[in-house]
Order: C-alpha cells, then sequence, then structure tokens
C-alpha cells in the first residue's frame, strides 16, 4: 500500500509539473498596463479587407501566444476588453490619410488600429491585367486594388511588435517566432507607404488566393489601376458606323494591322470628330466608374505606320529620330481629348505610354495638359537589370509634365531567365528612392508567368526582389542591409551563411556582366564557374539544416527551381541544332510514313504532351504533317474562322518558320494553323513582322479522339525558292502553343531557351533530298 501511494504521489508531482510547464509556455498578449487582450472588434459590415485583417490578426496571435482572441461584430454582443478595435469600430478619424493609410493608437480600452478603407467593391479595369478574375477575390472579398488602411495596419502591427515575416506565398514564406510573454509600448503611429501606386503582376487573385494574400501582406496595391495600355483597338465598335475614324492606309481603312502588329486598327488622329468621340466615350465611361482615376488613350502595340491622309502626314518631321517619329503625332492628339475630358471629368486623368515610335517627347507642345499623365518602360531592365539609362529619358519628360509613372519588367521568371537566381535588390533599393526624388507615383511591374497565368510558378527565384520591393516602396529609407541580413537569418536559420553566399554571388554576377550594350543572355552571367559556386552553397545550405525543417523544405523550393535552370544552361552549350531530312513524295499523301521527329520543350526537356512533325517535298511544294496528341479535344481554343485573323497564335495552334537562307533571319517567313485549321502567315523582314504579306499556304486538319493531326502545303516560290529544291537547307522551327489542358504549354522542335518563339540562332534545319 505504501508503495502505491507512492507512486500515486510522484504521478501527482509530474502532472503539477507538467501543468506549470505548460503555463509558462502559454504566453499572453498584454496592453501597455499588463492587462491581457480578450477580444477582437470589428464593425458589423466591415469590408472584406477589414475582416480577413481581423482574421490575420486572431490567427497570427494565437501563433505567438497561443491566445485565441474571438472576433466579435460591434454591437451584436458586450464587448470583451481590453480589446482589439478594427477599421470603423474606433474613433480615429481617417478623412485626412493618404491613400493607404493608417494609425495605431493606444487605448484605455486595448488597442485601435484603423486606415482609409474604401467600400467592398471590385475595382476593375478595362482590359488585362486588369480583368475582375486577375484583380479581384470574391471569396476573400478584396481585390488588387482600393484602400486597404486598416488591414495595411494590421500587418504593421503584426510584423513590428509580434515579428512576424511573410517572405515569401504560403505556409513556407511565413516566419512565426515563438515568444514568451508581450506587453505592447504605449503606440500611437501614423503611416502611409511614400509610394502611392505599387501594383505588381504575378497572379490571378480570383483563383490564387495564397498569391492575393501575400500581395497585400508585402505591401503592394494602390487606390485604382492606372490603366495606361494599348486601347485604340476600343474603337473597333465604330468601324462599320465610322470607318473614316480610322487610318488611311494604302487606299484603305485599318481595321487590323496595317498600322500596329497587334492588331486594332490605327486611327486618323487629325480628324477632329475622333477626338470628339473619344472625349465623349471617356466621359461616359468615368461617370459609369466613379472609382476609376485613369483612362488610356495609347495606340495599340507594334505602331510602324500612321494614317497616310496630309493632315496626319503633316506630323511627321524628316529627320527625326525612330524613338520620336511618331511622337507630334501622338501626343498632339492625347493633349486635344485631354482638354475636352477637362471640361467634363475634372480631377481624372488621360494616361499614355511613352513607348515605341513616340517615346521621345514631342516637339511640338512646350507642355502636356494637367490632366495627362505619362508612362515610361523600363525596357533596359529586362537586358541589364542594373541600368539606368531610362532616367534620361525621363529627366526630358519632366519638362512636358510632372506625373510620370513607370512600366517595370521583373521578368526573370521567362524563359531563358526562369529558374535562375536573378537578384538585384540594391538596384531596387536606389531605383525606388529615384522614384521618389522625381515624385513618381509609382510603377507598374510586370511579373506574371504566362506559362501558368494562375499563380507565381517561381516563388524561390521571384520572392525575394518582390517581397524587398513591396517593402520599400512603404519606405525607401529604411536600412536595406539590415533587412536583408534579417531575411538570412530569419528564412534559412542555421543555413543563413551559405543562403547568404548564394544569392550574393547572383547579384555579384548580375553586376559583372561584360557589356551594357547589347542584350544579355544567361550564359553571360551564369558562366560555369559561377554555377559551381552557386551548387556548392546551396549544397552547404541543405548540410546545415534539419532535413524535417521549415529551413529545408524552403531551400529545397529554392534547390529545385535552380537545378532546373543548371541543367538547361549546361544543355544549351551542349545541344546540337537538330536536322530533319524532307524526302522526295510519290504521293504526299504518305507523308505520315516518313520519318518523324519529336518536340520538346524550350529548354529541351522532354514534353508531357507528344507532338510529332514530318516533312516531305514534291514538285514545287514542301508538305509538313504534324501529329499533336491531346486528353482535352474538348477544350481546343480557337476565336475566329477568318483566315490571317489577329491572335490566332494565343490559340492551339502549329507556328512554322522557314528561311531558305539560314544565316539571314531577315528571311523568315512564318505560318500558323489553328486547330480548326484556319490559317495565317507572315513575312519577318528587316522591318518586323508583316502580316498583311499573303502566299499560297495552305492546310488541313483532322481531329480524332485522342489527337489533332495537321497536314500543311506551302509554296516553295512563298520562299523564295525557283527550279529543282533538291539539295536546298532551310532554317526552320515548328511550335505548337497548347491551351487545352490545365494551363498553357509552349512546345517545338529545336529549343529555343526563350520565352520568345523567333529566336533564329537555335533554330534548326530542313535538307530536302529526292
Amino acid at each position: 500500500m505504501k508503495i502505491k501511494a507512492m507512486f500515486k504521489q510522484i504521478v501527482t508531482c509530474i502532472i503539477i509539473s507538467l501543468s506549470f510547464f505548460c503555463i509558462q509556455l502559454q504566453a499572453e498578449l498584454l496592453t501597455a498596463d499588463g492587462k491581457p487582450f480578450r477580444s477582437i472588434i470589428i464593425q458589423k459590415g466591415a469590408p472584406g479587407s477589414v475582416v480577413q485583417a481581423a482574421k490575420d490578426l486572431r490567427k497570427y496571435v494565437k501563433a505567438v501566444c497561443n491566445t485565441n482572441l474571438p472576433i466579435i461584430e460591434q454591437g451584436q454582443s458586450e464587448a470583451q476588453t481590453p480589446a482589439f478595435f478594427l477599421g470603423t469600430a474606433t474613433k480615429i478619424k481617417t478623412a485626412d490619410l493618404k491613400d493607404d493609410g493608417f494609425r495605431i493608437q493606444s487605448s484605455p480600452d486595448g488597442l485601435l488600429i484603423a486606415g482609409k478603407d474604401d467600400p467592398e467593391k471590385p475595382i476593375i479595369g478595362i482590359r488585362n491585367p486588369w480583368n475582375y478574375r486577375e484583380v479581384w477575390n470574391p471569396q476573400l472579398r478584396f481585390g488588387a486594388f482600393g484602400n486597404c488602411g486598416t488591414m495595411y495596419g494590421v500587418y504593421r502591427f503584426l510584423e513590428q511588435y509580434l515579428g512576424i515575416r511573410w517572405y515569401m506565398p504560403g505556409p513556407l514564406g511565413e516566419v512565426v517566432p515563438p515568444r514568451k510573454n508581450i506587453t505592447l509600448p504605449a503606440i500611437d503611429l501614423n503611416v502611409a507607404p511614400v509610394i502611392s501606386y505599387r501594383y505588381v503582376w504575378m497572379c490571378n487573385f480570383a483563383v490564387s488566393p495564397r498569391d492575393a494574400l501575400w500581395y497585400r501582406r508585402s505591401g503592394f496595391g494602390g487606390r485604382y489601376p492606372v490603366q495606361i495600355i494599348d486601347s485604340f483597338a476600343l474603337f473597333l465598335k465604330y468601324k462599320d458606323s465610322h470607318p473614316e475614324y480610322f487610318a488611311l492606309v494604302d487606299g484603305k481603312r485599318d481595321f487590323t494591322n496595317r498600322c500596329a502588329s497587334r492588331g486594332g486598327g490605327h486611327l486618323c488622329l487629325s480628324n477632329p470628330v475622333v477626338v470628339k468621340q473619344w472625349a465623349k466615350d471617356i466621359t461616359a465611361y468615368f461617370k459609369s466608374h466613379p472609382e476609376a482615376g485613369i483612362f488610356p488613350v495609347v495606340p495599340n502595340d507594334g505602331l510602324s505606320r500612321i494614317c497616310e491622309c496630309p493632315d496626319c502626314q503633316a506630323d511627321l518631321t524628316p529627320g527625326t529620330p525612330k524613338s520620336g517619329r511618331f511622337s507630334n503625332h501622338i501626343w498632339k492628339f492625347v493633349a486635344k481629348v485631354a482638354k475636352e475630358v477637362a471640361k467634363t471629368c475634372p480631377g481624372k486623368y488621360l494616361g499614355c505610354l511613352a513607348y515605341e515610335g513616340y517615346s521621345d517627347p514631342p516637339t511640338a507642345l512646350d507642355r502636356l495638359p494637367e490632366n495627362v499623365v505619362v508612362m515610361l518602360c523600363k525596357a533596359e531592365h529586362m537586358n541589364y537589370p542594373c541600368s539606368t539609362g531610362y532616367r534620361g529619358k525621363a529627366t526630358e519628360w519632366l519638362k512636358k509634365t510632372n506625373r510620370i509613372y513607370f512600366w517595370d519588367y521583373y521578368l526573370y521568371h521567362w524563359k531563358p531567365w526562369c529558374n535562375l537566381p536573378i537578384f538585384y535588390g540594391d538596384f531596387i533599393a536606389d531605383d525606388i528612392k529615384y522614384l521618389v526624388s522625381i515624385h513618381s507615383p509609382g510603377e507598374f511591374i510586370e511579373a506574371e508567368n504566362f506559362g501558368n497565368t494562375n499563380q507565381i510558378k517561381y516563388p524561390g527565384m521571384q520572392h525575394l526582389n518582390l517581397y524587398l520591393t513591396g517593402k520599400l516602396m512603404w519606405n525607401p529609407d529604411v536600412d536595406f542591409s539590415s533587412m536583408l541580413e534579417e531575411y538570412y537569418r530569419l528564412f534559412y536559420g542555421p543555413a543563413s551563411e551559405p543562403m547568404r553566399k548564394f544569392w550574393t554571388i547572383a547579384a555579384d554576377s548580375l553586376k559583372k556582366t561584360p557589356s551594357k550594350n547589347k542584350k544579355i543572355v544567361p550564359a553571360d552571367i551564369f558562366t560555369r564557374p559561377v554555377l559551381d559556386q552557386l551548387s556548392r552553397a546551396l549544397a552547404q545550405a541543405q548540410k546545415a539544416v534539419p532535413q524535417d525543417s521549415i529551413y529545408a523544405k524552403r531551400i529545397k523550393v529554392i534547390v529545385k527551381e535552380y537545378n532546373i535552370g543548371r541543367r538547361s544552361l549546361v544543355r544549351q552549350a551542349r545541344t546540337e541544332r537538330p536536322v530533319i531530312t524532307a524526302t522526295y513524295l510519290q504521293n504526299p499523301r504518305n507523308i505520315l510514313k516518313c520519318k518523324p521527329q519529336q518536340f520538346v520543350d524550350k529548354s529541351g526537356e522532354s514534353s508531357q504532351v507528344s507532338t510529332w512533325v514530318y516533312a516531305g517535298w514534291r514538285s514545287n511544294n514542301l508538305y509538313l504533317s504534324f501529329i499533336c496528341f491531346e486528353s482535352h479535344m474538348n477544350k481546343l481554343k480557337k476565336y475566329k474562322p477568318e483566315r490571317d485573323h489577329d491572335g490566332i497564335w494565343n490559340e492551339d495552334s502549329i507556328e512554322i518558320f522557314l528561311n531558305p537562307k539560314p544565316g539571314d533571319k531577315s528571311c523568315y517567313r512564318q505560318f500558323i494553323v489553328n486547330s480548326d485549321g484556319t490559317c495565317w502567315d507572315a513575312n519577318i523582314g528587316g522591318g518586323g513582322v508583316r502580316p498583311e504579306w499573303n502566299s499560297g499556304f495552305k492546310a488541313r486538319v483532322r481531329k480524332e479522339p485522342n489527337r489533332w493531326i495537321v497536314n500543311t502545303i506551302i509554296p516553295l516560290k512563298d520562299l523564295g525558292i525557283n527550279g529543282s529544291p533538291d539539295g536546298i537547307t532551310l532554317g526552320a522551327n515548328f511550335f505548337r502553343n497548347r491551351f487545352a489542358g490545365t494551363e498553357s504549354d509552349i512546345t517545338c522542335w529545336a529549343p529555343v531557351f526563350n520565352e520568345r518563339n523567333f529566336m533564329p540562332k537555335y533554330f534548326g534545319k530542313i535538307i530536302l533530298k529526292k
């Protein structure tokens, strides 16, 4: 009995000790006077951003302190104080706050967090990248635009006082440090972003809530979309009723792509009725969309010609540089429309790109109207990430306007850059300070993955640049080095040193790129010695952390992406250009008896969906056939049955490039056929793509349950080949643009290691043999 009683006493002591230990681990979040918080209070009917902020506050307080705070709607039940009061549940006045600004104040009842919040409503643009799907999530009940000050206030509180960090989308990107009791100091913060427009195009909000949350947690946003993008195609609705609105080219009105490669038609900008119609349409838009602030008046991409009427031609000045040959023509028109819109829509703006042949400021205007905003593209950024050449252009534009936005490119998830560590944090820090110095309202950052437009596809390689950008736009004067050191320490733990080495090697290699005057390719930066150094650093990092730790999982994401990029570079250096023999055909119907070759992805990896090409010739024709296997035959994407229709390359289609002079890239012909057999052709010469060129190209498509088969006929005379073709060699490549699957996919015969299809130096050859 004594032994039994003694054992019972020991067990009781153990239980009491464990209970005491657990109590010690139960941390509390306390007010400045030592009282524990008991709830989170929001206003009934609060916007979705405030509701989400309350949920995040509850989630992370519990994660850090293991305290589960109920969310209570004000007036629904008795308030449990001390509490967090969010949004309009506080007495904080927010009318005078700047866009996305917030205040955090201590109170006898707890803590007040309130910001400038817009009503819950999708704020979208007239086209991508601001469509509903791209910028609004109906489940989260917030989007990419609209004031979300309370949400930003909650995130600042969680970062500054609880140590939360969101370095990468999703749970792997979260840093949640366990804490002991946290006693808050007396707090009185009034904060707003220094850069007001901070939009990064990186996901589709509607289908990627993970990335949508990270977008806001990283600090991105803006009151409304700065929708400055090609828009002349909006006038196509008038092509039948008012053809005189459109540019006169070669004696015909341009409703398609006679002037601009993107299509959609160009306009007769000297026609005063066109000015009046634009102003009328823009006024109607602003009246029906009062939340919008900017409307685009921008020519369609690839403008190479303008209306040939005498009044339009009078805007051209002989000897003008290519970058300014259309500047007077375009900007005079924009100014005329802006003056009309100012009469009916005070406080609203018109926006135009300084782009292509109108990127130079107009000489015919001393100043632009006050309601015109200009957007400059940082084109150098894609070729050399540390270039500041665009600043000279900005200086010239500041003589014409004081409101300049920028269109930036963080497109290093595109081939050939994807899966490689392109890191330029110090350039980002310097660049944002430059934006502040010229009082730029902000920039649009194009960082979408076009292989999978729903979400960030390469978070391991993209997250650091984007995270730093979001934070620096709120405070450009933050200690950048300290912020980076904190990232290495918190995100990688025991592997902080080798991961610091990894990203430092990547950044230093980028700065050592040999020339700023040529288009940079990955091999210029990631030489074999650099790749070896990066690989060693990652290997050291993986050894430094427990294999089942959160640090190991984060490093694994980066390693997986990097290894694919490294293999692609090594393969690129070794890959020989493919050659296919086009045999003489006694009967063209027997072409599928020829020896085929299989497509690969653009990096030379095997493709998940098979495509085969067959080649032959007879008389004066080249015959090419393609077998396209497809498990989603009912989802083949196609738009129009008209030959040469714009955008056929965005349908399930086969794309063919041929050149009778393989060493001269200006001699290429391009042919496309979609899954319904509709054809498109163009001449690719020194002046760019000329889709108005027509050939005798023909195609037929046969569909079967699990594949579609394309048979094409290309007259050799359309390639400039006359006489016997026996023994002739053609430069060539073939692509399959696939959209029927769960995500878009482009495969090819000769890997091009690039997002662009037209990369002749990587093309293969067709040899015609009898």
